[in-house]
């Protein structure tokens, strides 16, 4: 099976981890989307959506 890379917080308070993944197949009703590349709008959001994840 197909593989992808996704970015992963596995426990609350822990860190960005770059892990690999099953693509998963998609229901009926979902789409798959495949994203190329992805920009943040402010240096600390990658923070911010960690606290908000452990809280």
């Amino acid at each position: 099976m197909a593989t992808m890379r996704a970015m992963e917080v596995s426990r609350p308070g822990a860190d960005f981890e770059l892990v690999e993944r099953e693509v998963p197949q998609p229901r009926p009703s979902e789409a798959l989307v495949r994203v190329h590349g992805c920009g943040r709008p402010e240096p600390k959001s990658d923070a911010m959506l960690a606290s908000a994840v452990a809280a």
